[in-house]
Formats: C-alpha cells, sequence, structure tokens
C-alpha cells in the first residue's frame, strides 16, 4: 500500500504530523513512530489491494487519530481495521463489509467492531475520501 508521489497530490493540507508523544511522521510513509516503542507498519496491508482513495481517508483520519490519541490507540484501530479488512476481503469499507464482518462476530466479539466504530464516525465527520456513507448511517 505505498502511495506514489503522484497520489501525494490527492491529499489535501500537510502530509507532516506529530503524534501526542511528540514523534512527527509523513503520511505517506509506510512506517509511522507513535512513540518511544510503537510504530505501525502500512506495508501490513500491501497485500489486501486497497482502493487508494480509502487508503488515503484511513491514512488521513488515523494521522489526526495518532496526533490526539495514545499510540495504543490508534495501534488498535489499525489493528482491527486490518482484521476487518482480511475477515471480509474487502477493498474499501463499505456497509456490505461491516455487515459481513459483524457476521462472523460472535456476542462475545461485537467489541472489535465497537472498538473503531468513533474512528469510522469521525472519518465521516471530516469528509475523507473512501468510507461509504451508509456505513456511518449504519
Amino acid at each position: 500500500m505505498s502511495l506514489n508521489l503522484a497520489s501525494k497530490n490527492l491529499f489535501e493540507g500537510a502530509h507532516l504530523r506529530k503524534t501526542k508523544m511528540g514523534y512527527e511522521f509523513d503520511i505517506f510513509s509506510n512506517l509511522w513512530q507513535l512513540d518511544g516503542s510503537d510504530f505501525l507498519n502500512w506495508c501490513q496491508f500491501n497485500d489486501l489491494n486497497l482502493i487508494s482513495s480509502f487508503e488515503e481517508g484511513f491514512r488521513r483520519n488515523l494521522a489526526v487519530f495518532a496526533s490526539e490519541m495514545s499510540a495504543r490507540y490508534v495501534k488498535n484501530i489499525f489493528a482491527h481495521m486490518k482484521d476487518l479488512l482480511q475477515t471480509t476481503e474487502a477493498k474499501t469499507l463499505s456497509l456490505a463489509c461491516v455487515q459481513n464482518f459483524l457476521g462472523t462476530l460472535d456476542k462475545e466479539n461485537e467489541w472489535k467492531l465497537g472498538y473503531i466504530k468513533a474512528f469510522i464516525l469521525d472519518w465521516h465527520e471530516r469528509g475523507y475520501g473512501g468510507l461509504d456513507s451508509e456505513v456511518a448511517s449504519f
């Protein structure tokens, strides 16, 4: 899921951000250092072949969260989103994808979808691309 330089023009605004712990990262880079020991490795998404607008929106919104939230919370959002996409073999976040993922969870594990709910709603409110509008209302 490495973005080429031409893709950077699709993003609006600055691409350099600072985490809550003060570590600077480029939202286009494949490695984000969140704190002294926590990193996000975007290469973990390479084999998922995500739709570029989804990847861009995901990166942009996760960058906001990385700037405001704890490294652990951001890492968990990253991991749960990866799990959702791998489980459903989705290339973007659609209503069908979310419903299919929910169908794979028993009552004891529904929290996994709940964990990323605030992130998805925030993404929708910010208007970043790549998110099916039906997901937020679901």
